[in-house]
């Protein structure tokens, strides 16, 4: 009779290395949060407010640039420009409206 092969594991050892990460990542999280629970969080806080911020500037000053660019498209005299502009014009306060957004303004 053969024995059943089960998924993540390997036929020569008995365990998995996935196992052994998750269990290993439990243990850190055991002895490490304790401690410094308040601090860690207080870090990760932090650095993803900062990326948010980041994100938000940078979309703030596309959202700007595309807002002066559908207005020269508005005022120039080409007719069909006119529709394109309305268009443009809408992407960049949706685009404004986003970085206000993240950045929390």
């Amino acid at each position: 009779m053969s024995r059943y092969k089960s998924y993540g594991y390997n036929g020569r050892r008995r365990g998995s290395k996935v196992f052994w990460i998750f269990l290993a990542i439990i243990l850190f999280g055991a002895i490490y949060y304790p401690f410094y629970g308040k601090d860690l969080r207080f870090q990760i806080g932090t650095l993803v407010s900062e990326v948010f911020n980041t994100i938000g500037n940078l979309l703030i000053i596309i959202g700007t640039i595309l807002v002066f660019i559908a207005f020269f498209q508005a005022v120039s005299n080409v007719p069909r420009s006119a529709l394109k502009a309305i268009r443009n014009e809408f992407i960049a306060i949706i685009i404004l409206f986003s970085g206000f957004f993240l950045t929390a303004i």
